[in-house]
């Protein structure tokens, strides 16, 4: 991931530090300095120099095979983001209630820009699902039930956006395809909630919904899974929005 500032057109210390933090992603838990290198565009030499600094500040950490992966230190302090502090806190109880009642998997995610990010899931033991579902990682929107009601709920600027493209986006969208994502974005917010089938994983079916803020803006999606796919759809999308629609109240009241 390659940051270039835009007001000089040239990298900045503070852009290469950021790159090679980005560098890290669910495929890339752990490079090597000329990994590194590669995927930044920065001289090895530079990227030994940064590296080394990231791994003193503890935002960078050594396997016992001397690859680098994202540090302790750098992990608790965005596990204390403000933002999603205090939705997180609000939401797990409830999260914990869902998965005890589906014994499913349970996610709670947030959009960031233009992709989504798990922001919690609850595990259950009998389940095996890829590591995209991991927390902190982020999602395609338009590819599973969270990001449907995240982007039902955007406002039309930020849709358009997402239609357009960006650089980090793996589709672009043609006509067609945005009048059909527009018609099921009227179909979630009408309906209170969004199914997805064959989300990320095969077999599996996703039903998530809004979560809201005490001014009725959709911050958050809450989600369940049907795994395998059964008919339990109709049953376990009422389990999901009165859970979302639990947090949106706890949350109002922190916020009144």
């Amino acid at each position: 991931m390659a940051i270039t500032s835009p007001a000089t057109g040239e990298r900045s210390v503070a852009d290469r530090l950021l790159g090679i933090l980005g560098a890290f992603d669910a495929k890339n838990r752990e490079l090597t300095v000329s990994e590194i290198s590669r995927r930044c565009g920065i001289p090895i030499a530079t990227t030994h120099r940064m590296v080394a600094k990231l791994i003193s500040w503890g935002a960078l950490e050594r396997t016992i095979e001397g690859r680098c992966t994202i540090g302790l230190w750098l992990w608790s302090q965005t596990a204390r983001a403000t933002r999603h502090f205090a939705l997180h806190d609000v939401a797990m109880p409830h999260m914990l209630q869902l998965h005890d009642r589906t014994r499913t998997m349970v996610n709670l995610s947030v959009m960031d820009d233009l992709d989504g990010v798990w922001l919690e899931s609850i595990w259950s033991n009998q389940e095996c699902y890829s590591d995209s579902r991991a927390v902190g990682n982020r999602f395609p929107l338009h590819a599973t039930a969270s990001g449907m009601v995240l982007l039902a709920h955007a406002d039309p600027a930020t849709q358009e956006r997402f239609f357009a493209g960006h650089p980090n986006s793996r589709d672009k969208f043609t006509a067609s395809d945005a009048a059909e994502l527009r018609k099921e974005f009227r179909q979630v917010k009408h309906q209170g909630f969004a199914v997805y089938e064959g989300e990320l994983d095969d077999g599996v079916i996703a039903i998530a919904a809004p979560v809201r803020e005490r001014n009725g803006n959709v911050i958050a999606a809450l989600a369940a899974n049907v795994c395998p796919i059964s008919q339990e759809i109709p049953n376990r999308s009422r389990l999901v929005r009165a859970a979302a629609q639990r947090v949106s109240s706890a949350l109002a009241l922190l916020q009144a």
